[in-house]
């Protein structure tokens, strides 16, 4: 039902931390139809602080919440205020801010700017991944027999040359993408 969002100050000030605050038992029923429907319904009033940051926050600032409160008599924001003041007796920089409504424009902005980021990439690399990911040419041919799988393999896991060769005096190869570690079959046969 509540979120906090915070940063363990002692250990790890970098790293955020999202933790439920509240629980509330829900019971969930499904509605069947051409469409099923669910209901989610609240049984009572009551809900759980989290008992794993309740432990958390009382360790390590002294900070204490109720096991449980009722939310027909406590609202969020006097929750809210209570934390708020717990945190400024130890820490009056630290900030808590209450967030009641979703951000949904700006949720809306920030998923508009990464799928234009990634319109651009797209049509910036488009062509060099195309070519990247195109089928390497093969055959089945009686006369020309290229299977796919030995392509696929000679393209993607053939392992290229060492750069040691290089270092020992060997002259550069035109296309080292495609240059190989072992040795052909053909200069196989002709050595041995």
């Amino acid at each position: 039902m509540a979120f906090l969002r915070w940063h363990n100050l002692k250990d790890t000030p970098a790293e955020r931390i999202t933790t439920p605050l509240l629980w509330l038992p829900v019971e969930l029923t499904r509605r069947k139809g051409v469409r099923d429907q669910y209901l989610v319904q609240c049984e009572d009033g009551e809900a759980e602080f989290n008992p794993v940051l309740r432990h958390q926050l009382r360790q390590l600032y002294d900070i204490r919440v109720p096991e449980t409160v009722d939310l027909q008599k406590t609202s969020i924001a006097e929750i809210h205020a209570d934390l708020l003041a717990q945190i400024r007796r130890t820490e009056p920089a630290v900030e808590l801010r209450l967030i009641d409504k979703a951000q949904i424009k700006l949720v809306r902005q920030k998923a508009l700017q990464r799928l234009q980021q990634f319109q651009r990439r797209r049509t910036q690399t488009g062509t060099l991944r195309g070519l990247a990911t195109a089928m390497p040419d093969y055959s089945y041919e009686r006369g020309d027999y290229r299977p796919l799988g030995k392509a696929l393999y000679e393209r993607w896991v053939r392992p290229s040359l060492l750069p040691q060769r290089f270092e020992a005096g060997a002259p550069p190869v035109a296309n080292p993408r495609y240059a190989w570690m072992v040795a052909d079959a053909e200069e196989t046969e002709r050595l041995g």
